[in-house]
């Protein structure tokens, strides 16, 4: 994708970029690429402007397929998004839209929405696309795949509460155990009983 090289730098002192595998990455310091958005200083997003165009993509495509209201708010999230990461709105991205967005857009709107609204989510608003990901399992549509072989019998139903939360409170350790309910108990209000 276009976007790694803007979403992902080398760790300092390397040439090149090194992912991790999905699942099992090797403990190593000072190996692994790291991103190129974060920063100390980098906003918090609570609704960001390429969130809502996906919004009103989603809703168009659901309710007329690949009309020109929905194609119209899905190159305007693309561009907001790519905008958002300082990415040029040039050439090289018209030809990204032309050649490689709108064919899979046409052939299945929705499904090409939220791939691309999970893409623009990528580390700044983790929890919309996690969000978003839950909602189109409850849905039946699962269009954004996983490849993290835990995904597969390990998706979180809820969120856990953190290390220190458990550590230093013996009354969540107690009632929470070690933590491997977030994959089989729902939330209150999808059923759950905590």
């Amino acid at each position: 994708d276009m976007r790694d090289a803007t979403f992902f730098i080398p760790y300092p002192d390397l040439e090149e970029i090194n992912f991790a595998a999905n699942g099992a990455p090797e403990q190593v310091q000072g190996f692994y690429g790291i991103s190129g958005l974060m920063s100390p200083t980098a906003p918090t997003y609570l609704l960001s402007y390429h969130e809502i165009e996906f919004l009103k993509a989603e809703a168009y495509a659901r309710q007329g397929g690949a009309s020109d209201e929905a194609k119209t708010a899905f190159v305007n999230g693309i561009t907001a998004a790519f905008a958002k990461v300082g990415m040029s709105i040039d050439s090289t991205f018209d030809a990204y839209i032309v050649d490689e967005a709108l064919p899979l857009f046409n052939a299945n709107p929705v499904k090409e929405v939220m791939v691309q609204k999970y893409l623009s989510f990528f580390e700044s608003e983790a929890v919309e696309a996690y969000n978003d990901i839950r909602r189109m399992k409850a849905m039946g549509e699962n269009f954004i795949t996983l490849d993290n072989p835990n995904n597969t019998t390990k998706f979180p139903l809820r969120f856990t509460y953190g290390a220190d939360d458990v550590t230093t409170n013996l009354n969540i350790a107690a009632a929470y155990g070690n933590g491997q309910y977030v994959y089989s108990e729902n939330v209150w209000w999808a059923g759950g009983t905590r």
